[in-house]
C-alpha cells in the first residue's frame, strides 16, 4: 500500500463533486473518499435512495457510463438528478 497522501483533487473538485472520473484516471485507482452527506440526506425519497443513487453514480462514473444513461433504469439515481 502506498504511503502517498494526494489532495490535488480535493482542491480541484470541491465546486464541482462529479469531477470522481478525473479523480480515478488520474490516481489510477477508485479508493478514494467521497463525501455527499446532504446529498444522501436531502434525496426526496429518503435516505435510502441517497445511499443507492450515491451507489448508483459512483458504478456509473467508475464504469464510463453517463449519469443521465445509468439513471434511465435506476429510479434512485433519475429522481436525484432531477431533484438537483
Amino acid at each position: 500500500m502506498s504511503e502517498r497522501i494526494h489532495t490535488s483533487y480535493w482542491l480541484e473538485t470541491w465546486d464541482d463533486p462529479w469531477h470522481a472520473a478525473e479523480a480515478i484516471a488520474g490516481e489510477q485507482s477508485s479508493d478514494l473518499i467521497f463525501a455527499a452527506g446532504g446529498g444522501i440526506f436531502g434525496h426526496p425519497s429518503g435516505v435510502g435512495a441517497g445511499v443507492t443513487a450515491l451507489r448508483q453514480a459512483w458504478e456509473a462514473t467508475v464504469d464510463g457510463v453517463t449519469l443521465e444513461k445509468k439513471a434511465q433504469r435506476h429510479p434512485e439515481l433519475q429522481e436525484a438528478l432531477g431533484f438537483w
